[in-house]
């Protein structure tokens, strides 16, 4: 498959939710860090970023900004089919020179939510242990032109840039 077609193909399969993306966010990420443990707290073990990682990097962060946005309504059976954030991971830079980071769309978010989302959103990447400083989240005007932007490598430098596991689809959406 060529480099185009690869990159429209995962611009159709984001299509269907361009009109439920409310924020656009990216993630810097540090390519190592130190991680303290609780047998250990005073001397820290040092991790290089990897694939393994950043996924469950991934999966730390969704869980928190799921807890900051819905608090207990998301454990609660009879709300789990909305009480979660519509959120689509990108990560850039894994075979450029670039420094690697994530690009995500992100909507779904509780009204009462919105004004507070760029605080909400650091707070939940600061929990990560691999979290850089850099966060940038703004609100998206044109979310086909920003699905267009996040799989800009796709077909050239990195084939597996959009994570589709690591992705949440609420079941309804708020609208």
């Amino acid at each position: 498959m060529n480099s185009i077609k690869l990159q429209q193909a995962h611009q159709n399969l984001l299509a269907p939710y361009v009109d439920y993306f409310e924020y656009a966010a990216t993630l810097t990420i540090k390519p190592y860090a130190t991680i303290h443990t609780e047998y250990l707290p005073s001397l820290g073990q040092g991790f290089a970023l990897s694939d393994d990682i950043l996924k469950s990097t991934m999966r730390y962060f969704t869980a928190h900004l799921t807890r900051f946005l819905y608090g207990n309504d998301a454990k609660k059976l009879h709300k789990q089919h909305y009480a979660k954030p519509l959120l689509f991971f990108v990560v850039e830079g894994v075979n450029s020179y670039k420094l690697e980071h994530l690009h995500i769309a992100l909507g779904n978010v509780p009204d009462h939510k919105k004004a507070d989302i760029e605080s909400i959103i650091k707070q939940a990447w600061a929990k990560c242990d691999f979290a850089n400083q850099q966060v940038k989240v703004k609100p998206i005007y044109n979310a086909v032109g920003w699905t267009d932007y996040i799989t800009k490598e796709i077909g050239f430098e990195n084939n597996d840039a959009l994570c589709i596991v690591d992705s949440v689809i609420p079941q309804v959406f708020r609208v």
